[in-house]
């Protein structure tokens, strides 16, 4: 007990000089190196000769000086853990992060080791930056590259133009169906980190999206979306609450308005997530002739991810129910039961992601002359992005969509499209 405290204090001291404890990271490796050979068990020497490789951009080499520390059950090894785990984590390897700092959640840690750790685990939770992703960290890293910073304030702008088969394919009338038609699209955003401590953050985003088409003008739409997420995070868990707001607009007459919120549920288990998300959302639209339709749109989700450090498998399936009321006497509504599959390969500065998507659909109307139906849609993707640097990214999308309806009233019985969707952009990122 008294080894093990007295570790525990020369943790805090490590943690609190390193920034200034290594002034000639060379010099001192060559100090280390020395006193290890003098003492091979001297976990000490290790731990700084580890240190002294990290200063000195010796990945590799601090992660085996690390490794001797652990071997050597000293109680520096929690700290050797969290500076390899920062290793990884910088070098796109973020499945061993998460093992190691899962790991260290459940030890005894001294307080400021805990809050460096439990910082570390929100950014992990967080989506993998592609332009680190290095699959040779096991050898020598041949380019250096900077740590990745949690900024107060960061965003993007997508910029990007296609050519759509049928705009008006997901009409609800049985005459579905247009003419194939160029469409030029304009998406960005913004993220603000409001607050953030040990165990929780505080942001608010702001998300713009809009869609022109050439000829099919009534197809154009645009929305704007504000969201305030709150995270906590506990051992290997998060729980996100995030308020909703979002306006709408379709083909230049139909308005919406959009208040609602989520709340996500997530579980780290190794390099993989688990997680449920639950969203509630009432709608009001309102178009130019004043005509008011309200409802509401609920969604009950669940996902699972798969990480390894070049690839990630996403399995998403949910439960959506759609409603709106014009008048008491008519009245429309879905029940959807979607599923997708999504793997993403990553290379040093590209990503390839290939999903697949079925939606079953059930329509039903309150009045006899409306037209009610099911619909299966069946829906593939696959999406090329290549990274100029870690801001700038040209992509390539294209899409195919089947869609099967069949109309359980007067009009036709049965009803099929096919809809082809292929974009090509840039997305500049701050």
């Amino acid at each position: 007990m008294k080894l093990a405290f007295f570790g525990l204090i020369i943790v805090s001291q490590l943690l609190a000089a390193n920034a200034a404890a290594v002034e000639n990271p060379m010099t001192d490796i060559a100090t280390w190196r020395d006193a290890t050979i003098v003492n091979p068990h001297n976990a000490l020497a290790f731990f700084n000769l580890g240190v002294s490789n990290q200063k000195a951009k010796k990945w590799n080499a601090a992660i085996a000086a690390y490794n001797k520390v652990v071997e050597l059950k000293s109680p520096l090894s929690p700290a050797a853990n969290y500076y390899k785990a920062l290793i990884y984590n910088e070098h796109g390897r973020a499945d061993l992060a998460q093992k190691l700092i899962v790991s260290l959640s459940h030890e005894n840690l001294p307080p400021n080791l805990k809050q460096l750790v439990l910082s570390l685990k929100h950014h992990i939770f967080a989506e993998p930056d592609i332009a680190l992703v290095d699959p040779n960290l096991e050898t020598e890293t041949k380019k250096n590259r900077p740590p990745i910073e949690k900024k107060k304030v960061s965003g993007f702008i997508d910029l990007s133009a296609g050519n759509n088969s049928d705009p008006f394919a997901d009409s609800s009338s049985p005459t579905i169906g247009g003419a194939p038609d160029t469409t030029e699209q304009v998406k960005a955003g913004a993220d603000f980190l409001i607050s953030a401590a040990a165990d929780s953050e505080f942001r608010f985003d702001y998300n713009f999206s809009s869609n022109f088409y050439s000829k099919s003008t009534d197809a154009n739409y645009f929305y704007h979306q504000l969201t305030a997420p709150f995270s906590y995070y506990f051992w290997a868990y998060r729980i996100k609450l995030t308020p909703i707001y979002q306006l709408d607009n379709y083909g230049g007459h139909v308005y919406s308005d959009s208040y609602g919120g989520s709340l996500d549920f997530a579980k780290h288990i190794n390099n993989s997530y688990c997680g449920v998300n639950i969203q509630a959302t009432a709608i009001k639209n309102k178009t130019t002739t004043d005509s008011y339709l309200s409802g509401g749109q609920n969604r009950f989700q669940v996902y699972f991810e798969f990480r390894t450090r070049v690839s990630r498998l996403m399995l998403t399936g949910a439960l959506n129910q759609l409603s709106y009321e014009d008048t008491p006497a008519l009245a429309s509504s879905y029940i959807s039961y979607p599923l997708t599959i999504a793997y993403t390969r990553y290379l040093r500065s590209a990503e390839l992601t290939l999903s697949v998507g079925d939606e079953p659909k059930i329509y039903s109307k309150a009045t006899p002359a409306s037209v009610a139906r099911s619909d299966n849609r069946v829906s593939f993707n696959i999406h090329a992005g290549y990274f100029f640097t870690r801001w700038y990214q040209l992509y390539a999308d294209f899409t195919s969509i089947q869609n099967s309806s069949n109309f359980n009233s007067s009009a036709p019985a049965n009803f099929n499209y096919y809809q082809n969707i292929s974009v090509a952009g840039l997305i500049a990122n701050f």
